[in-house]
């Protein structure tokens, strides 16, 4: 029995950062950035095994198993600006900016594997 394993690796990063801007009635302003990264790692690996040296004689047996594990990071940070503007009678202006800011961080992790068998005879007659 001849046995031969294959494998491959290779891994894929995306990053991608949004940023929302909005005001609402009360004149506040809302900045949302959103920045998500996202790290998949593949990993193929194959094994075939056969009976025999040549294939024609042969009955193999090929596996292969295909794993993927998706890495999601998403760091969002937001930042709320609200102007209270009050203006007097009097020579000046009341001004008044107040500006918190709060930053929310999610990570989500997801991992799945496949295994596909495919099994394969080759019968040869010689005469």
């Amino acid at each position: 029995i001849y046995t031969q394993i294959r494998t491959c690796t290779h891994t894929d990063m995306q990053i991608r950062t949004c940023t929302h801007i909005h005001a609402d009635r009360h004149m506040h302003t809302h900045i949302h950035t959103d920045m998500q990264i996202r790290t998949c790692t593949h990993i193929h690996a194959q094994i075939r095994t056969c009976t025999h040296r040549y294939a024609r004689y042969a009955q193999c047996t090929h596996t292969h198993m295909h794993t993927c594990t998706h890495i999601h990071t998403q760091i969002r940070t937001c930042t709320h600006r609200y102007a209270q503007i009050r203006t007097y009678t009097h020579r000046y202006a009341d001004t008044h900016i107040h500006t918190p800011i709060c930053t929310d961080t999610h990570m989500h992790t997801h991992t799945y594997a496949h295994m596909h068998t495919h099994t394969h005879t080759d019968t040869h007659m010689h005469t």
